[in-house]
Formats: C-alpha cells, structure tokens, sequence
C-alpha cells in the first residue's frame, strides 16, 4: 500500500476561503466588517499574529479550509449570463502556448532541473525534494515550498499534508485549462469546484479556468481573457480563462497522455448524432461517430432521431421497383415492415398468352402470336388463338435501302421515294444498289468546279477535280485598264503594260499615250483667242476658258487695236475694244 503522504491528494485553501478567513479574523478581533479583496499571503499574515493566543480558533477555520470550498460564481460583472455556444468565445477552442512553456513554468532559465529539483518528471511524491509531485499540462513534475511568488504559471497555495498540516508550495495555475472534457469535474483537481466544462457549439466541450472579471485578464495566462460565461449543456455560469477570439485549442501533454475526450455532434440536413473527439499524438481528432443519414429500411436509425425506420413522408410515393429473370417491374414506395421496404410493383412472371404484359416489357403477350408482318398487330385470343389486324399507316422496312420511306398499306411494307445518292461531286458517278445502297464511281472525264482562274481547265482525271494550266498568250480577265495587255501566263492572268492611245479625261491635253500602266503622257493644249481684252486660259474640266480682262474697268483701260480715228481712245470695255469718244475734237 502506498503511504499516506503519497496518496493523499492536497487540500488546497482557495483564495475565497483564506479571503472569508481574514475577513473572520478581522470581525472577532476588531468588531470591523473591513475586508481587503486583494489581499495575499502578505495581507493575510498582518492579521495572523493577532490570533496566536487563540490558536483553537485559528485551528478551527484552517480545518475549516481543507474542504471543498471553491464556490462557482453565478453573476458577473453585468449580472448577465452568457451561452458560450452563441458567444464570441464560440472559438473557446484555443491554444495553450502561453502556458505550457517548460522553461518560463520552471525556474526562469534554461537550465534542466536535476531529480527531485521543482520542474522534474516525477511520478510519487517520494520522487520530489519538496515531497510534492504535481499535475501541470505537461505532466506530473515536483513542486516546491513557497512564501509568495512563484514561477510564471505557478501559484504559491496552501495544501494540507498528512499531519493536518498546512504547507505551501508552488502549485500549477492551468492544468486543465482548454482540455477537452465532460462534466466540470474534468476540469477541477485537489477538490477544486471553480473551473467549468463549457459546451462549444458540435466541437464538444472543453475547460475554462476561475478568474475574477474585477482583476480584467490579470488571472488568466497569456492568449485568454476573463468572461463570464454560462454552459450551454448544463447552464452552470461563472467567471472563466477562456482563449481571445480566433484561436483554438490543442492537446496538452497530459490531455495526449490520457487520451482526454470530449462529446461532440455531427449534424448535417438528416439529424445529428453523438460523437468523441478525442486527444492522440496528431491532436484532438475530428468527432468520432456516427454521420447522420436518410432513414431508410434497415432496422437502424439513420439519422439519429431515436427512431428506427421512420421514413420521411415526402418519401412514400416515390418510384421502386420488382425485379428477377424475367423482367422489371415498377411501382411506388409505400413504407417498411421488418427492417424491408415495401413497393407496390407487381413480381414479373412469364408471359402467356392471357391478354396481359406478365413480364412489365411494355408489351401485351408479345411473341406468342408474332406472325414476324411488322405490318400487322398480334395478339392473342380468349381461346388461345391468335388474332393478326393488318396495319395502314405505320413505317416498315421493305429490304431495298434504296427506299427511303417504307410504310405499311393493309398489312404490306411498300416501298416510297427512292433514296438520293447524289454526293455533289461532279468527277464521280452515282448509283444506288438494292442491297449495298449508294454507290459512287470516279469519273475520267467531263468538266468539274470552276476554280475562277481564266488561265486553267477545270476537268475530271481519276476521280479527281484537276486545273492544268492553259497555253501562254491566251486572253485572260481584262481588269478594265487600256494601258495594260490582259493575257495568261504560266498560269496565271498577267496585266503587262502597254503604249496605246488613251484619255487622260483632261480637256487641256492633246495626245494622250499609255506609260507604265497609266494615262500619264500628253501635250498640253494652247489657247488664244487673239483678244487683248480677255485673259486665254484652261480648265481640265472645260478646256479653253477667255475671261475679261480684270484691268478693263480700273478706271484707265486696257489699251486695245486702234480703229484708225484720233478722236477715239482705244480701250477695253469688259472682254470687248471700245473706241470712246474723246470730247470737243473734231
């Protein structure tokens, strides 16, 4: 058996206890009500020499201690409760980074602790120089006494030992902080009742850890704020560490080493079902369990509803269907019996000659009447005989595929429009056989498509459209232009230049001749009309033009041919000579 020292668990003296405590303390000795919410290990010892002569009482509220007495705090700091599942803090799954750091959990520095020194793996208390081997995230390490402060993580608290005895030591703040979990107690050790299971949504719920709103996030690690918070499963409410917004929560060391878990659910548009997720080497896994899905005949229940076989009314009516060796035939779903569904189709059965489509092909005692005339009905008759009605009307086939259309007239396939064998080539002849179809032949001869070059042939040889080049010299497409000769050339239509006559379409040239492919050589024409009262000019479009002399009505004149007679001035008047008078001679 192991000794008491090494199974006993501590008890330890939550900080609201040794709060009450003092605060007890202060009443019997002063008479006052003062109490100092903030008050430590310090604080409290102010009080404590005041009570040596009355140590049975002392003795009293330290017994008093060793109990259960975290109380879960049921208003915050609104008096309003909040579900976690639709709060914020729906990412309650968070990470533990700021609290599982080895190095900052211990002493400080990076130096590895020896055996039995605080931070060491242990298993027994035996193992620890303190005599105290501890929960933290990352498993059980020894402990060690304290005053007051302790590494970063680690609270100096008051546990007792095996003699009654109060002793402190650093105890770790988080162990189970952000854990996956089940009930609160998952969340508590050493008789704690503070710390909260809170359900997250279908992820499962996982631990918080006690704080007080009033300090803001000073009693919660790094990465976690202080809220308060109600559990969606159990609407306990309390002030809880819970990770800031957007983080998530992975597996601690001692969450793997324990396989910790947590229920979860798996909801889809059939149900939601129960599932674990569980914490392994990988991290916590996805939930663990059934995957809801539409009820169907089995026996089970599909989609988690507590009932096995209850088929969604929206699905009674739908099609189903009979089948074996002789055919398939359909119905309608009508609900299940014995884990079976149930549908309306007949079981196909044989055909016989009864007036009906036993197998569900469609077809009334089809074959046992077949006279093989597609222009005729079969059927059979009340007594066993068979009825043939011929057909008028229908399309058949009357073995020549030659025939386009075939169509049934009274009970005989006539053959209609015989088939078009035409394939548009014009170097192929063509043909239709009875029993082959078209057919089509090469043509050796005759003319085929135009490849619109004047220099080539179009003609058929093997089959085959060909354009052999015509002689050299032949006239090919006159483009229209006087000033080039239009003939074929290795095959091709040349416009070669030549030195005709041409018009220039210019009334002031003479002589227009063709130079390299245009109307460009010509001589101008010369116009003069012999009148001195006109200006002789050329317009392309008019040819020859004889203005007035802009000179005539400047007040002087354009002199012009004398008419032999001094008493006239001979001068322009507009294109014409005027001879003007010249006053007082004679």
């Amino acid at each position: 058996m192991r000794s008491h020292k090494e199974t006993q668990l501590p008890i330890v003296l939550d900080p609201h206890l040794e709060d009450l405590f003092c605060f007890l303390v202060d009443i019997w000795l002063t008479g006052s009500e003062i109490l100092d919410t903030n008050r430590g290990t310090i604080s409290c010892a102010f009080y404590l020499w005041r009570i040596v002569m009355r140590l049975v009482f002392a003795l009293f509220f330290i017994t008093a201690c060793s109990g259960e007495s975290d109380v879960s705090v049921q208003g915050g700091a609104d008096g309003h409760s909040i579900d976690v599942s639709t709060d914020a803090h729906d990412a309650l799954i968070a990470t533990q980074a700021d609290t599982t750091n080895e190095t900052d959990l211990f002493d400080g520095s990076a130096r590895a602790p020896d055996p039995g020194e605080f931070g060491y793996p242990c298993i027994k208390n035996a193992e620890c120089n303190a005599g105290y081997c501890i929960e933290t995230p990352n498993g059980s390490v020894c402990s060690k006494t304290c005053s007051s402060d302790c590494p970063n993580g680690f609270k100096c608290s008051g546990v007792s030992n095996s003699s009654t005895d109060i002793v402190f030591i650093c105890l770790s703040m988080f162990n189970r902080l952000c854990d996956p979990c089940k009930e609160h107690k998952d969340c508590n050790e050493m008789n704690k009742i503070g710390n909260l299971c809170l359900r997250v949504g279908n992820s499962g719920s996982f631990c918080g850890a006690q704080c007080f709103i009033s300090n803001g996030d000073a009693d919660c690690p790094n990465g976690y704020t202080c809220q308060f918070l109600t559990d969606a499963k159990t609407k306990v409410s309390g002030e809880q560490c819970v990770p800031k917004s957007g983080a998530t929560c992975s597996c601690s060391k001692r969450a793997t080493q324990l396989a910790l878990s947590t229920d979860c659910t798996n909801k889809n548009v059939f149900g939601v079902c129960s599932g674990s997720r569980v914490c392994k080497p990988e991290g916590l896994t996805n939930c663990i369990g059934q995957i809801p899905e539409s009820e169907s005949c089995n026996k089970l229940d599909d989609n988690c509803d507590g009932e096995t076989d209850n088929i969604d009314a929206s699905a009674i009516g739908a099609g189903c269907k009979q089948s074996n060796e002789f055919g398939t035939c359909l119905g309608m779903f009508t609900g299940c019996e014995k884990g079976q569904p149930l549908c309306s189709a007949v079981k196909p059965e044989p055909e016989v000659c009864n007036g009906k489509d036993d197998n569900c092909n469609g077809k009334t005692d089809d074959g046992l009447c077949d006279d093989g005339n597609v222009c005729t009905t079969d059927q059979c008759n009340t007594d066993g005989s068979c009825k043939h009605t011929k057909l008028t009307g229908p399309l058949c086939d009357d073995g020549n595929v030659c025939t386009a259309v075939s169509e049934c007239a009274a009970g005989v396939c006539k053959g209609g429009t015989t088939l078009d064998c035409d394939d548009k080539d014009a170097c192929s002849t063509d043909w239709c056989d009875p029993f082959t179809g078209c057919n089509h032949k090469p043509a050796s001869d005759g003319a085929c498509l135009d490849d619109g070059n004047a220099c080539t042939q179009d003609v058929c040889a093997n089959g085959k459209c060909t354009h052999p080049k015509v002689k050299d010299g032949n006239a090919c497409l006159d483009e229209g232009n006087v000033c080039t000769k239009d003939v074929c050339d290795n095959g091709d239509c040349s416009h070669i230049a030549n030195a005709s006559p041409c018009n220039d379409d210019n009334q002031c040239t003479l002589n227009d001749t063709c130079k390299d492919k245009t109307c460009s050589v010509s001589l101008p024409k010369v116009c003069n009309d012999g009148n001195a009262c006109t200006i002789d000019g050329c317009e392309p479009a008019k040819g020859c033009v004889f203005k007035p002399n802009p000179f005539s009505n400047d007040g002087t004149g354009v002199p012009c041919p004398e008419d032999g007679n001094a008493c006239t001035n001979d001068i322009c008047k507009g294109a014409v000579c005027a001879h003007v008078p010249i006053p007082g001679c004679n």
